[in-house]
């Protein structure tokens, strides 16, 4: 049985969670934002930089940070992301922390063992993306969604990631870096108009961050698993 996570950061990551939070806490007395808006997205922050060091613990925080952002989402009536995080990425979560935690790499037991795709992944996700697409664009129409190509983006880049994250591929980090993109300009048009969601903004401009910091990390952890 995989170790659920082991508290075991580099000196550059502790860094770059303490200035992701101080960003945030600042943006948020700036804005007088909400504080579960913060709250929300310091939870995200820290589930970013497990998932970057392949522990499953990350997953879990993901279940979180989903439900919470799904709701604030709601109130807004950005549908589209209700649904991504609500009906997409908190379940594909829940599964990739199943497949996490059947797959420890055998020498470090905290840590996920890194998958390759195959030519199967590949063929699946060529059917079954653009049916995901087509659906969830009619279903965001059909609630007359803000943004509605900006939200139908977000939708099919989050679904190829948790795809990926499920595979336990470092692919998920580039379509994580590609939602990261669409959020920034989705949530940037909203604070324009309302200074107090400018702390998601920025929450998704540092999940950019992380997501690359991510990439890099698990091109580390498949040439260190596949020299050992």
């Amino acid at each position: 049985m995989k170790k659920l996570y082991r508290v075991s950061f580099k000196k550059s990551e502790v860094i770059l969670w303490v200035i992701s939070v101080i960003v945030l806490v600042l943006s948020f007395i700036i804005s007088g934002s909400n504080l579960l808006y913060l709250g929300i997205t310091i939870i995200g922050v820290t589930a970013l930089l497990y998932l970057a060091k392949g522990e499953p613990l990350g997953q879990i925080l993901v279940v979180i940070f989903s439900l919470s952002y799904s709701l604030v989402s709601l109130q807004l009536r950005y549908y589209s992301e209700t649904i991504t995080y609500a009906l997409m990425t908190l379940p594909s979560a829940l599964v990739a922390f199943i497949s996490w935690m059947k797959h420890p790499y055998h020498v470090d037991k905290a840590t996920v063992s890194v998958g390759h795709i195959q030519r199967k992944h590949i063929i699946f996700l060529i059917v079954i993306t653009p049916l995901v697409t087509t659906l969830f664009y009619f279903i965001l129409n059909y609630f007359q969604t803000p943004y509605i190509f900006i939200s139908t983006l977000s939708i099919v880049t989050s679904f190829l990631a948790s795809m990926f994250m499920i595979f336990r591929s470092r692919f998920y980090a580039l379509f994580y870096i590609a939602n990261d993109l669409v959020l920034i300009v989705l949530w940037g048009i909203t604070s324009l108009t309302d200074i107090s969601y400018v702390p998601i903004f920025l929450c998704f401009v540092i999940f950019l961050v992380h997501d690359a910091y991510a990439f890099i990390n698990w091109k580390r952890l498949s040439i260190a698993q596949t020299h050992i």
